[in-house]
């Protein structure tokens, strides 16, 4: 049964009915690591070889670059994996592999520096372009309206590498988007909730840095089932958990066609949005659902 988030956004006719499940593409979790043993992120785990395990090209700890092997402490990056990419009804994009970048420390706290490091490593994962994921799911950010990581965005998009972010949990009120979701040419996600209504904690726009929507749209993102560390599960509320249906969404679409660009991807996504908050397009929900 899947999760009413991935019912929601119809991911399930994407599978049953197009044969499309994310196989071909590699989805980035930008978070505070994942458990690459939970059972229903085991077998699509690209380090996940079948007799063998490699973590070198598929995970990178920035925060203690000597720890090897996948560990999520805090649990938040393996719930967002559950949605992109889990198995068994949880991930909008089951058959896309994932890699992951811890950039949390113990205490769930984000250094800039960390993040400069997990961003770098994503470009060439072990020093290889050729391994660089198609899409980064970022559930992560900060109130103040900084362009600290916008070189480093730009970088990435430059590579043909989607990035897209949570918009932040600090709604009902205007120009309450988060950043790096608040830059510039940044994709940024607000929260739906089962009604199809906003979330009332979704973040808002405008952005103080560009003119441009935010939230571009919304996705599920209350009482979302997915995966916790240690083969546990659970429910959680955010727009942490409103990225990954996108990014789950946007593998999708590329593993149907690849060459699509961000632009067009974002346009597909404005498109076929679901207008919950008319007029659209507006600050609380972008282009819908």
């Amino acid at each position: 049964v899947a999760s009413w988030g991935i019912e929601k956004i119809n991911a399930p006719a994407v599978w049953h009915g197009l044969g499309v499940d994310g196989s071909g593409v590699t989805v980035a979790i930008m978070d505070t690591g994942v458990d690459w043993e939970h059972p229903d992120l085991n077998s699509n785990y690209r380090g996940n070889l079948g007799s063998t395990v490699d973590h070198s090209d598929s995970w990178f700890n920035a925060v203690f670059p000597t720890d090897t092997v996948p560990v999520d402490n805090l649990g938040h990056g393996t719930h967002v994996a559950g949605t992109a990419v889990g198995q068994n009804g949880i991930g909008v994009a089951p058959g896309a592999n994932w890699i992951a970048v811890n950039i949390a420390d113990p205490l769930g706290f984000i250094w800039e520096s960390d993040v400069h490091r997990g961003f770098e490593w994503l470009l060439a994962p072990n020093g290889n372009v050729a391994l660089a994921p198609d899409v980064v799911n970022n559930s992560w950010g900060g109130t103040v309206p900084q362009e600290l990581f916008l070189e480093d965005i730009t970088t990435l998009q430059a590579a043909d590498i989607k990035v897209v972010f949570s918009a932040g949990n600090n709604g009902p009120f205007t120009g309450t988007v988060g950043y790096p979701g608040g830059y510039p040419d940044v994709l940024a996600v607000g929260a739906s909730d089962e009604l199809d209504e906003v979330a009332w904690f979704s973040s808002r726009g405008p952005s103080y840095l560009t003119d441009e929507l935010k939230p571009w749209l919304v996705a599920p993102g209350t009482q979302i089932w997915s995966a916790r560390p240690d083969g546990a599960y659970g429910l959680e509320n955010g727009t942490s958990m409103a990225s990954p249906h996108v990014v789950g969404a946007i593998a999708l679409l590329l593993s149907r066609n690849p060459s699509l660009k961000r632009q067009e991807i974002n346009q597909i996504l404005a498109d076929t949005a679901v207008p919950i908050d008319p007029p659209h397009p507006n600050n609380n929900t972008g282009w819908g659902r």
